[in-house]
């Protein structure tokens, strides 16, 4: 099957990485952009983690800028390429 990027630069940019060169996302980070991938709400991934909206933002904005991704729809395509979130319809 082939895909259809909506962000091809980041789609690019991550085919084009091998694991040893891909960005290193810190442990919260990673937990931040699973639960993004799973639709909760920045109010939401705060509540959850015991942490402020302000960081939730701060750490969404440091995803994007680490991968290069330019919005939302980059991290998750990301998430999924990395196999950090599962694509189920």
């Amino acid at each position: 099957m082939e895909h259809q990027y909506l962000t091809y630069a980041v789609a690019e940019r991550a085919d084009s990485l091998d694991s040893n060169t891909r960005p290193l996302l810190t442990k919260r980070e990673t937990e931040i952009l699973k639960l993004i991938t799973e639709e909760y709400s920045s109010i939401e991934i705060a509540d959850m983690l015991c942490i402020s909206l302000k960081t939730v933002d701060t750490h969404r904005k440091t995803i994007i800028r680490k991968i290069g991704a330019r919005n939302v729809v980059g991290l998750v395509r990301y998430a999924l390429q990395l196999r950090i979130a599962n694509w189920n319809i």
